[in-house]
């Protein structure tokens, strides 16, 4: 199920790393801040799988999302910006990515549903 997204996730990876190209140093990336960027980008990623033909839907769990990890779109962009001079952090962040998504793998749809429906219970 999740090995459809590889292209997509490496071709994202490599996007990173064109933008890295001839730029300074970057700035400092907290803990936290690269916790949230990881954790937004596999679940909006399995959101995407799992809603691919529900746009509707998508959007609604995005939203979802961004408000469990305390993020937006423009945190993702500026944390990308971030990173973008800095080819080391760019390569744990991106195994660290594929590490967990290498997890759902096997996951069966109904255990994504599940998953899923505990986005509607965030306080």
């Amino acid at each position: 199920m999740v090995r459809r997204i590889w292209p997509r996730l490496t071709g994202a990876f490599f996007i990173i790393l064109i933008l890295s190209i001839g730029c300074g140093k970057s700035p400092a990336i907290s803990a936290d801040e690269k916790e949230a960027f990881i954790s937004t980008y596999v679940e909006l990623t399995l959101a995407q799988i799992k809603f691919k033909n529900f746009d509707k839907q998508y959007q609604e769990i995005k939203k979802e999302i961004y408000l469990k990890n305390r993020t937006d779109e423009e945190f993702l962009k500026s944390f990308i910006d971030k990173i973008s001079a800095n080819i080391e952090v760019q390569e744990d962040i991106f195994r660290e990515i594929t590490g967990r998504l290498e997890k759902y793998e096997q996951v069966s749809p109904d255990s994504l549903n599940r998953y899923f429906k505990n986005f509607n219970q965030i306080p």
